[in-house]
């Protein structure tokens, strides 16, 4: 944690610009060809998410809820509230 006047924020700051640029996405291969293109890159994930997102929604199935658990879900909750003493 940094607090306030820490003498270490050049440390700190280089630690975390060597991160990000660590983690920094450098390129994709899209069919079989290495693209550093930033917009093309962009488009590449983009494409992919879609993909895995779509092929995983399509496939969970929903269950129902019972009506007996709708009314148990929509019924109205009582807080009883313990009053002090004075």
């Amino acid at each position: 944690m940094v607090r306030a006047g820490d003498t270490n924020t050049r440390f700190f700051h280089y630690g975390m610009r060597w991160t990000r640029l660590k983690k920094e996405l450098k390129g994709v291969e899209d069919y079989g060809s290495w693209c550093e293109d930033p917009i093309r890159e962009k488009m590449v994930v983009q494409k992919f998410l879609r993909k895995d997102f779509v092929t995983r929604v399509i496939n969970i199935e929903f269950s129902t809820v019972l009506e007996e658990e709708n009314k148990m879900l929509t019924s109205t909750v009582f807080v009883c509230v313990k009053s002090r003493k004075q």
